[in-house]
């Protein structure tokens, strides 16, 4: 496909507390957790809450 020079995978992390509406964490997660097959991954994310 391409060439992708020296790529930096940036972590992104969503933190959950309550009450926390499901709308927002899935559009985070649909900007940030999802890989397109043939593009390079750019972002590693990760889901927290409290205990």
């Amino acid at each position: 496909m391409g060439y992708f020079p020296a790529i930096v995978v940036h972590r992104v992390v969503d933190l959950v507390l309550p009450p926390q509406a499901a709308f927002e964490l899935a559009c985070a997660a649909e900007v940030f957790g999802v890989q397109q097959p043939g593009l390079p991954t750019l972002y590693q994310f990760e889901v927290c809450t409290e205990p």
